[in-house]
């Protein structure tokens, strides 16, 4: 099949669902992004790599190039740090808050900024192709041919600063990919009793402000991007996160402290249906069909963006049985304690979230539905085998 008429990514019912929620520029843009992102990206990577245009930093590299370099569960490092968690100083460099990439002042992409050293080409590329389409094309093209002269033109200057931006606004990519580096930024400061400003995306949803808020970051030491480029003196670079069981015990204890919202009536032992009904993709087409089913065992269908993240953290630390389509909703897996993770996939088949409660010590079960476009049929019958299964 070909990529152009895969179900997986491309459907004129995902497209219409994306112009009305986004609106038509940011939609049509999103196709070419998604297939450069996704197919020609990559090849076009790594030959500018070979022919030296595109210039990197490894994890290996960013020891040596570093100032100074700290272990988050201990004190500074007196050898090279290889293994994560652990904060980098650097004399200077550039950020990018769209992708949260971040560079030397001459533009050597540091990998770490935004992917482990497992996925770099890939999301490197990613990165870049999100700078060509959502920035501007010169903007992108000066990253790629490695040019300072015209970033630094562009650049606000700020000093003492680490960027937590996520390479996609998305729930999933924050409290995952981004969060944890909240934790290692505290042990930095506790370290070194320096007071260090986050960089954060300039038009994130509320969840970004929430969840600092609810770790205790306090909003005057937080920047709202309004520059494409920063170049920051005294760059504080942390390394990225690599599903580590104590960073979502961290993030689980710090949320959960807040006191319990008053009008969450979610009771311990709760069986959870998360709806996507308002998604672009993933939706549950005969979901009307699959709640008349789950209702006789309990369940409650809740649509996640409706309530706040201290919500749906109690909301997943009460239930029982949590089931959903895949996606970012089942990313508040993290604040389960005994409950079972049902993930259901259409088409596309992904392990973050099997990786995820893993890591995180919850059960996990996935069953394979049929794909309608980028949209998923629910076997009525087959679910509810596999939900008397569980629940037994």
């Amino acid at each position: 099949m070909s990529l152009l008429s895969s179900p997986t990514d491309y459907s004129f019912r995902k497209l219409n669902r994306k112009i009305a929620a986004d609106g038509f520029k940011k939609a049509i843009i999103a196709v070419p992004e998604l297939l450069v992102r996704k197919s020609l990206g990559k090849p076009i990577y790594q030959l500018l790599v070979d022919r030296g245009v595109i210039k990197t930093i490894s994890r290996d590299d960013l020891s040596h190039i570093a100032s100074k370099m700290y272990s988050v569960d201990s004190e500074m490092a007196t050898e090279p740090i290889t293994s994560i968690p652990f904060i980098s100083l650097l004399d200077s460099g550039y950020v990018f808050p769209t992708s949260g990439l971040t560079t030397t002042l001459d533009v050597e992409l540091i990998e770490e900024s935004v992917t482990s050293p497992q996925n770099s080409d890939q999301i490197v590329t990613a990165s870049l192709v999100r700078h060509l389409f959502i920035d501007d094309v010169r903007l992108g093209l000066n990253i790629i041919r490695g040019d300072p002269k015209h970033i630094g033109t562009r650049a606000t200057e700020r000093r003492m600063m680490s960027p937590l931006c996520p390479r996609f606004l998305n729930y999933y990519h924050w409290m995952i990919e981004t969060v944890p580096r909240v934790r290692y930024l505290q042990a930095y400061e506790e370290q070194t009793g320096t007071d260090v400003s986050l960089l954060v995306p300039s038009e994130a949803p509320p969840w970004l402000s929430e969840t600092l808020q609810l770790l205790g970051w306090p909003e005057s030491k937080v920047e709202r991007a309004k520059s494409p480029a920063y170049r920051v003196n005294d760059l504080i670079l942390p390394s990225f996160p690599g599903l580590l069981p104590q960073d979502y015990q961290w993030m689980r204890r710090k949320i959960l402290q807040n006191p319990k919202p008053e009008h969450t009536s979610v009771e311990i032992g709760s069986n959870v249906y998360i709806s996507r009904a308002d998604a672009i993709e993933r939706q549950i087409i005969n979901e009307r069909e699959v709640m008349d089913m789950l209702s006789e065992y309990g369940f409650k269908c809740y649509r996640l963006e409706e309530s706040s993240v201290l919500e749906n953290a109690y909301l997943f630390n009460n239930a029982d049985l949590v089931i959903g389509a895949h996606g970012a909703g089942l990313t508040d897996l993290i604040f389960c304690t005994e409950g079972t993770i049902l993930e259901l996939f259409g088409s596309k088949i992904k392990p973050p979230y099997k990786r995820l409660a893993d890591a995180v010590g919850v059960k996990y079960d996935s069953m394979i539905c049929k794909p309608k476009s980028t949209d998923i049929e629910v076997d009525i019958e087959k679910l509810e085998k596999r939900v008397q299964k569980i629940l037994d």
